[in-house]
């Protein structure tokens, strides 16, 4: 639970939580409420006249992340985009899946049972990018996978080299005019007949699942390859809703079908790749410098952005002061997000001595908004009122604390949104660092 309130004569900074923490928060979110301007420290009696600036010096680079927890998350990914300047992106997940019912099932004669067909159900959330025909894979894993386990986005679990998809080429079109839009995937009928042939023998979960650990779905390689520029999308799926399922349809005696769902109690992962070869961002990530004019996000373990403020002593150098407001802002480049609309919040972390990340202090104030969201203006905004003060009041005991900060994306392990920011020498709009401040009589 976040404290309400944070000392600043504290010998360290305060890190509730560590990376692994932090990450979880950060998936899950923030309550945020009104921000309040004037939240200096020091009795107003003591204050003499507010003060303002804006020129703080920052360096700020562009940054490759290796990966994200992305298991058991809110939705599951799928699909690859070709973004002209981030290259291209793709998206699968694996899943467990199990029998409906867990009580015995009397199929007939399974001998001479016939599967008509066998559909993967996967009920939209929303997509990113341009909807156009897609071609996919769905292949059986052979690698068991565990719900007790902590699984990131480079995750590689073996797989059948068998594609079990009977058609090559589908055409999502998710409208989000309603709850239970589905894109509905044909697999082969020998694979439903494995499936109604275990079920006739045991419904026993555990049991079902040593025999079929789960299912791989992906972008197909063959399509990836020569996929072109501008062409593509992810969609987003939610394996929580009752109509995201695998059906068996089979005649016997009669019609009938029989169904295999994505339980709660089972796990599912996101796998995502990028290729930033030849792009802008591959140039941003090799020549930090380039965070002069332009800086990347994006998520889906993507890019983020690294900065750091070196100077702020700067603000002491004539005595102690109380922070009134001090805010981060972050605008987006004009044009950028036309086609390929940018992220609609982000959060902030800041860099601990042993080179993880946490949140600012402000972020554990219940009672402070700490920002984030995209505004009218094309902008983020983030308040960091009380991680100054403890900075300029570190440097006043001669004690840096001053490591950098990290944007990142909220949900990057279900969210593959991209923004291009202006960079931190860009002129109107650039990346800035405001701050009002009173200066304390002694």
């Amino acid at each position: 639970m976040k404290e309400k309130k944070l000392s600043l004569n504290q010998k360290k900074r305060f890190h509730i939580c560590g990376a692994a923490l932090f990450l979880c928060l950060v998936i899950v979110g923030c309550n945020k409420k009104e921000d309040k301007l004037g939240l200096g420290l020091y009795p107003e009696e003591e204050q003499l006249g507010l003060l303002h600036t804006d020129t703080f010096t920052i360096n700020a680079s562009t940054v490759k992340l290796d990966s994200v927890r992305s298991d058991d998350l809110k939705y599951s990914l799928l699909g690859s985009y070709v973004d002209p300047d981030f290259g291209q992106s793709t998206a699968s997940f694996s899943a467990q899946f199990q029998p409906s019912k867990t009580t015995s099932v009397n199929f007939g004669d399974i001998t001479t049972l016939v599967v008509d067909s066998v559909v993967l159900s996967l009920v939209h959330a929303g997509k990113y990018g341009i909807q156009g025909p897609h071609q996919f894979t769905v292949n059986e894993l052979t690698e068991d996978i565990y719900k007790d386990s902590t699984y990131f986005s480079n995750s590689v679990f073996q797989k059948s080299t068998q594609n079990i998809l009977s058609q090559s080429v589908y055409s999502p079109n998710y409208t989000g005019a309603g709850s239970t839009e589905q894109l509905n995937l044909k697999l082969d009928e020998a694979f439903g007949k494995k499936l109604l042939e275990q079920v006739n023998v045991s419904t026993d979960a555990a049991e079902f699942l040593d025999l079929f650990p789960g299912v791989n779905i992906a972008s197909a390689d063959v399509f990836t390859a020569a996929q072109p520029e501008g062409n593509g999308a992810i969609w987003f799926f939610d394996l929580a809703n009752a109509q995201s399922k695998i059906t068996v349809y089979y005649s016997n005696d009669t019609i009938a079908s029989f169904d295999f769902v994505f339980a709660s109690n089972l796990t599912k992962v996101n796998h995502f790749t990028h290729n930033y070869s030849g792009t802008s961002v591959e140039t941003a990530i090799n020549n930090p410098s380039t965070g002069e004019s332009l800086l990347y996000m994006q998520g889906a373990a993507g890019a983020a952005i690294n900065f750091e403020i070196p100077y702020l002593e700067g603000l002491v150098d004539n005595g102690p002061i109380s922070i009134n407001k001090a805010e981060l802002v972050f605008t987006i480049e004009e044009g950028t997000a036309d086609t390929y609309l940018a992220e609609g919040e982000y959060f902030l972390a800041v860099k601990t001595a042993s080179g993880n990340y946490t949140f600012t202090i402000d972020e554990f104030d219940y009672d402070l908004t700490v920002g984030g969201t995209l505004n009218s203006e094309n902008e983020y905004r983030f308040i960091i009122n009380r991680d100054i003060q403890f900075l300029v009041n570190s440097y006043i005991k001669g004690e840096d604390y001053n490591f950098g900060y990290r944007l990142i994306n909220g949900s990057g392990g279900f969210q593959s949104a991209r923004t291009i920011f202006k960079g931190t020498k860009a002129g109107d709009g650039e990346m800035k660092l405001i701050v009002s401040y009173t200066p304390i009589l002694k």
